[in-house]
């Protein structure tokens, strides 16, 4: 319940403070002071409504901060999800077209997955999609952006990256995924991903496109006997 905490006066300042608790149990004060009269049960009320009603605006913000997070991030990875990668990818891709820039595509799946799931269970298989994610969260640049493509694919777009560059990048993370151990009932697991990469050269008119190129170079990387990346290639 909101109500005034004290009212007190000392020297030349008044102050009131209102306690309020949110939907979430959170703790806050409202603090109001002045150098003038103490405060009379009228100004008391008013401020006891404001703090209330400022309380309910500040759920309210969290909520839709809330709402709008759930709606751009998958919420198993904590990356872009698919909808949401979708639509910065294709703001960064025409930007690349227009100004003649550079962009390039990373595919990632993480290998044997299936196998994960049958013998070590879904857990496990959630901590491997959340280790994966993370980690190349932690090897990419702050303006390069990642998705959840599907189950155990990640989809990766690299602005203003020549195709050796991006390369180099898949090839990072490919051996960043490689030294993770992790510990489960059944012992260490060692995880490794194939990987794809393309770029969006002249004849490359959209991006569903280029990712289209990614993905059979990442299909090479499974044929070739996985762990490893492949390059599109380019005539």
């Amino acid at each position: 319940m909101n109500m005034p905490f004290f009212d007190k006066s000392g020297g030349m300042a008044h102050y009131i403070a209102v306690p309020t608790y949110s939907r979430s149990d959170e703790f806050t004060m409202l603090l109001v002071g002045r150098d003038e009269e103490s405060f009379d049960e009228e100004e008391i009320r008013i401020i006891a409504s404001f703090s209330a009603q400022a309380t309910v605006a500040l759920d309210n913000a969290r909520l839709f901060a809330e709402v709008q997070n759930l709606a751009t991030i998958d919420p198993l990875t904590r990356v872009n999800n698919r909808r949401y990668f979708f639509e910065l990818a294709e703001l960064e891709f025409s930007r690349s077209k227009r100004y003649k820039r550079e962009v390039a595509i990373i595919l990632l799946d993480a290998d044997k997955f299936r196998d994960i799931n049958e013998n070590y269970g879904h857990n496990i298989g959630d901590r491997v999609l959340k280790i994966i994610a993370s980690t190349c969260r932690a090897n990419l640049r702050h303006f390069d952006i990642i998705g959840r493509y599907g189950g155990e694919d990640y989809i990766i777009m690299l602005p203003e990256t020549p195709l050796n560059i991006a390369a180099d990048i898949a090839d990072r993370l490919r051996q960043a995924i490689e030294n993770i151990k992790l510990d489960t009932h059944l012992g260490e697991l060692y995880v490794t991903v194939s990987v794809g990469v393309a770029l969006a050269t002249g004849d490359v008119l959209d991006l569903p496109s280029l990712i289209n190129k990614a993905d059979m170079a990442l299909y090479e990387a499974k044929r070739a006997g996985r762990n490893r990346v492949v390059v599109a290639q380019y005539e």
